[in-house]
């Protein structure tokens, strides 16, 4: 009987979006020709949390002290683990419906799960901690507070606010429920001839499963949900023309629907929901210290994608004494419909949870009437915090909002984009002799490009909306296997194949749409200061949300392809020796080599080269000592508003924000040495050891979404984007074990000593690298006088990586992370081809704290304030050793792979029935 397993379905679409399906379907095909046979199985498993272990880092935030006349309250964090209740099980059966001639198989899964996140702060000390007396007195100045003490005053009324904030974090509800369905019909019509017809779908629907950790810096009613389904069909025709000749023909399609609805707002954020979307913008409180509140860029009404699938494919499989040929082609076409545009109700990026503060209260007394009026001043001034002249003046009362900056996608809600993939290929085999075998293969690729949406046609940016074409990708492949186990000769095998990626539908759909166009997608992005007189203007005040693309005083960012663009493509390499030693032991070391070329890479290339880089010099604060940079004063390259070019100064083409180009550009090489033992079974026990080490450099590849946004630090030194690979694992160890009892006893005593396996498994891993970056406002310095600001985030105002200068890309590692599963499983045969088994497993059987989350923000970007005195580098040394520091870890285990100790318990029925048709 032909057996396939579909293990852990994860379909992926053409926009590189993976679907979240877990689902396990056992499919059989039916060629049992044993007459009248049905078989099937069914499962339950259960996972209630009894004896689950607690994660020491998740905290819930709860108020210990109120306020006083002259502190804030006091804000505890709370150890606190929610439970993870799960529940899984399936039904399948399959069999003959007619005898020799048609078979069938089908099975339903259904999962549910209630698994509550917690919502949280990064660093409570931090972000619950008291401000000055300057920022409460500048705070009361801004809401009139007219009492005798403002700084009372204005401590009373952040005092309040604290506790709405804190009311937003602690255990958040989310459950989730998934069904899986799969089924086949096997139908030998005539005599070599043979249809196959399979279908598989999927469904989920997550309330709060917007976001998945088990605690996240969002407030609890930020999380969402994840709704979507997919559904899949398949049919094969088999010919056998001949012996030697055989016609595989097949046919697919598929709809894959993905959407994240937005959570409800709480009653607190709900008064901010003034927007004509009926939507809340994301608002970022506090970006070193603190969480998000309202709604997440990435939640929004609409799908996407909304993707429909369809594929052919025709093979020939040839063979005649000894060679093995295989050719064919096929087509995919991808019609996808979206009706979701990201951000579309805007993000509020706050540095400091005062500068929230002061805009949420101002808007809580004042409106939005006069928010940008100069009269009437209850906001921030251009520095956006409470400062001291020379004359120890205080200063900070204005009426620019408090934020660092705003950024919205504004566009249609339905696009429409379709795409081709065109593949030819051949493959031959040929054995000479015994103990030789030679493969050799061609592939011939095409990926056709949509056409330019005319509607969103830009003469001002002749690139934008304009595709290249890629070109025919050939990719050659080779390789040989010499030697048998039967002779004791090692067995090598060296093998050669190129590949080629493909550009997903969601990096091509932005830039055909994000063309600059009002009639597109525009990619805002505004600054507080572009409210001053010398400016255009355009920064909304806050909660306020940009309603429709006419007659916006912001200019838009645009995004285009650049026309030298290229699908990547691989060059692997593997070679092994392979033997098999005495006792059933089989060992293979090998070596591989990847080679990535012509990576993408995404750049902002409006800049004045006039201007930009000009440079801006740091003092760099560091009370411990422990920081990367020791110098007193550090002076990078810059990219800003200069003065020198008038109100748009820094921009080349003045019309636009960034202009994000993807290029070719990058490379990438890994290489490999592995070594795997393993020993089949001897009386019941069968081992298993894989050992790899492995080296990754790259160029930084954006394989992210494009949206309008650079990956590179510094587009005129490339050379800093040289480093360690983000996916650079340089130890991997695994070993796998299964023990089935080998004795057969008789009696009453085979009930229970028979039928017992142990299995486990264990995996060590080194840890990932990760890169220090900034956080904090947006850099400013003033020169001559004049305000000069970041065209964006990040030190240098570039606003790509946010990466440190004079700090390498992945120069520091996350810690190791291991962990061992077992299982135990009882067997009881109750007759008739019939089998009950009783499962028992546990997952992360030591509880090892495997680091999930650390900081990876090393300084804080704290702007100047006066002419003659330097922006800071605040480097992140916390309020308590060992707490807020650069390199501690915030969370373990707080993923679905790295989960603290879980057991899970199951029982599993399979059967056989013979019967007569």
């Amino acid at each position: 009987m032909n057996e396939a397993t579909i293990s852990s379905i994860r379909l992926v679409d053409s926009r590189g979006s993976a679907f979240p399906m877990s689902a396990t379907a056992q499919t059989r095909s039916g060629s049992d020709q044993t007459a009248g046979r049905l078989h099937g199985n069914a499962f339950f498993f259960g996972r209630q949390g009894l004896l689950d272990a607690r994660n020491p880092f998740t905290q819930w935030v709860k108020e210990t002290a109120p306020a006083t006349a002259t502190t804030v309250p006091v804000f505890t964090p709370f150890l606190y683990s929610p439970d993870d209740h799960r529940t899984r099980w399936g039904l399948g059966l399959g069999g003959p419906l007619r005898r020799n001639k048609l078979f069938w198989f089908a099975e339903f899964d259904r999962e549910q799960r209630d698994h509550p996140a917690v919502a949280t702060v990064r660093h409570p000390d931090n972000f619950f901690a008291q401000p000055s007396n300057d920022e409460l007195q500048v705070l009361s100045a801004r809401l009139g507070l007219t009492a005798a003490d403002p700084i009372a005053a204005g401590l009373t009324a952040y005092s309040s606010m604290l506790e709405t904030l804190a009311g937003l974090l602690g255990p958040t509800p989310r459950t989730s429920t998934e069904n899986a369905a799969f089924a086949r019909i096997d139908w030998n019509a005539v005599e070599r001839h043979r249809f196959t017809v399979q279908a598989a779908g999927t469904q989920w629907n997550s309330p709060g499963g917007g976001l998945q950790r088990l605690s996240e810096n969002y407030g609890s009613h930020s999380f969402g949900a994840s709704t979507g389904n997919s559904l899949w069909l398949l049919a094969t025709w088999t010919a056998s023309l001949s012996p030697s000749l055989m016609l595989e023909t097949q046919g697919s399609i598929g709809r894959h629907l993905l959407t994240h609805p937005p959570g409800t707002p709480s009653p607190f954020e709900q008064t901010l929901n003034i927007n004509p979307w009926g939507q809340l913008p994301q608002m970022v409180v506090d970006s070193s210290y603190g969480f998000s509140i309202g709604n997440p860029a990435r939640f929004g009404a609409g799908s996407y994608p909304d993707e429909h699938t369809y594929a052919a494919r025709e093979t020939v499989h040839w063979m005649h004494a000894g060679f093995l040929f295989r050719g064919g082609f096929a087509l995919r076409h991808d019609a996808d419909a979206t009706s979701f545009v990201r951000n579309h109700t805007g993000t509020y990026h706050y540095a400091r949870l005062q500068n929230f503060v002061s805009d949420a209260l101002a808007f809580e007394k004042y409106g939005l009437a006069d928010a940008l009026n100069p009269m009437h001043q209850h906001n921030c001034d251009q520095r956006g915090k409470a400062w001291r002249d020379a004359d120890n003046q205080l200063h900070g009362v204005g009426y620019l909002p408090c934020y660092s900056w705003y950024s919205q996608t504004l566009g249609p809600t339905q696009w429409h984009l379709e795409t081709n993939d065109w593949t030819g290929f051949t493959a031959a085999q040929w054995k000479p002799g015994k103990s030789l075998l030679v493969t050799a293969g061609l592939s011939w690729n095409r990926q056709q490009m949509p056409p330019p949406i005319a509607l969103v046609a830009n003469p001002d940016l002749p690139a934008a909306g304009h595709l290249p074409s890629l070109g025919n990708e050939w990719s050659p492949r080779v390789g040989l296997a010499w030697g048998t186990h039967e002779s004791h000769i090692p067995v090598v095998r060296l093998g050669y194949g190129m590949y080629y990626g493909r550009t997903s539908n969601s990096v091509l759909e932005s830039a055909l749409t994000q063309t600059g166009s009002p009639k597109g997608d525009l990619n805002l992005f505004a600054r507080p200061t572009d409210n001053l007189p010398d400016k255009t203007g355009g920064a909304p005040p806050f909660p306020y949300v940009l309603a429709a693309s006419n007659g916006l005083t912001q200019k838009p960012g645009a995004v285009e392809i650049a026309p030298t663009y290229r699908n990547a493509e691989v060059h692997q390499a593997v070679a092994a020796v392979e033997e098999e030693l005495p006792g059933r032991v089989l060992i293979s070391v090998g070596a591989l080599a990847s080679l990535g070329r012509r990576l993408p890479v995404t750049a902002d290339t409006n800049f004045d080269p006039a201007l930009n880089p000009g440079t801006i010099t740091y003092t760099v604060t560091d009370s411990t000592g422990k920081g990367p940079l020791k110098s007193p004063q550090i002076t990078v390259p810059f990219f800003a508003s200069w003065p020198a070019g008038g109100a748009d100064g820094g921009r080349l083409n003045p019309n636009y924000q960034q202009i994000t180009q993807l290029t070719s550009r990058a490379n990438s090489t890994y290489e490999a040495a592995m070594l795997r033992l393993s020993r089949s079974g001897r009386r019941g026990l069968s081992l298993n050891l894989r050992y790899t080490y492995a080296h990754a450099m790259d160029w930084n590849p954006d394989e992210g979404v494009l949206r309008g946004r650079a990956s590179v630090l510094d587009p005129l030194d490339f050379q800093q984007e040289y480093g360690v690979s983000d996916l650079d694992i340089r130890h991997t160890l695994a070993a796998y074990g299964v023990w089935h009892s080998p004795w057969k006893l008789h009696g009453p005593a085979a009930h229970f000593a028979n039928g017992w396996m142990l299995s486990g498994i264990g995996q060590y891993h080194s840890g990932l690298p990760y890169t220090m970056r900034t956080s904090g406002t947006l850099a400013q310095q003033y020169v001559d006088g004049g305000l000069v600001e970041a065209l964006g985030p990040g030190m240098n105002g570039y606003g790509g990586a946010n990466r440190v200068y004079g700090v390498g890309r992945n120069t520091y590692r996350y810690p190791a992370t291991w962990k061992a599963d077992m299982r135990l499983g009882k067997r009881f045969s109750l007759g008739g081809q019939r089998e009950l088994e009783f499962l028992a497993q546990t997952f992360n059987l030591f509880n090892h704290q495997n680091v999930t989350e650390l900081e990876t923000t090393g300084y804080y970007v704290d702007s100047s304030t006066a002419a003659g005195s330097l922006p800071k580098l605040n480097f992140l040394t916390g309020a308590k050793p060992g707490q807020t520091e650069f390199g501690q870890p915030l969370n373990i285990n707080a993923t679905d792979n790295y989960r603290e100790r879980q057991f899970d318990f199951g029982i599993r029925l399979r059967f056989h029935h013979d019967f007569v048709d």
